[in-house]
């Protein structure tokens, strides 16, 4: 995603960085460590993590768990209606960043909806912890 870098680099210093992802643990950490940001993460969950994958809530409420915060203290930044879904039925807050090949799904259920990461401030996330 353009700009997840910079964003990850502006947050790390704020908030409690997590990755969810629906990808197989061994790709994503080759990714995470070709990038070298395995680090920016307190808890990086997995397609194994949970026994149901998004649109379905487990690895959005097993990331909670094990960071020991409540669903409500959580804002999920998603690209795809799927991850809104699984962070709506988690209780979680959303931003969701459409990308080229989401761009058309459902993001009704997201808190928030912005054009691109160019848009996402620290201070777009605390307007959004404060609903």
């Amino acid at each position: 995603m353009p700009g997840a870098l910079a964003v990850l680099a502006a947050l790390r210093p704020h908030k409690t960085l997590a990755l969810a992802t629906s990808s197989y643990e061994h790709s994503a950490l080759a990714v995470l460590e070709t990038l070298d940001i395995k680090d920016t993460f307190s808890c990086i969950a997995t397609k194994t993590s949970a026994a149901r994958a998004k649109p379905f809530p487990d690895i959005f409420l097993w990331v909670a768990s094990r960071l020991n915060v409540a669903p409500a203290q959580c804002l999920v930044l998603e690209d795809a209606e799927k991850g809104i879904l699984a962070a709506h039925a988690a209780g979680m807050r959303s931003i969701a960043i459409p990308n080229e090949h989401t761009k058309h799904n459902d993001f009704s259920k997201a808190t928030l909806v912005l054009p691109s990461l160019e848009h996402l401030t620290l201070d777009v996330i605390e307007g959004v912890d404060k609903k």
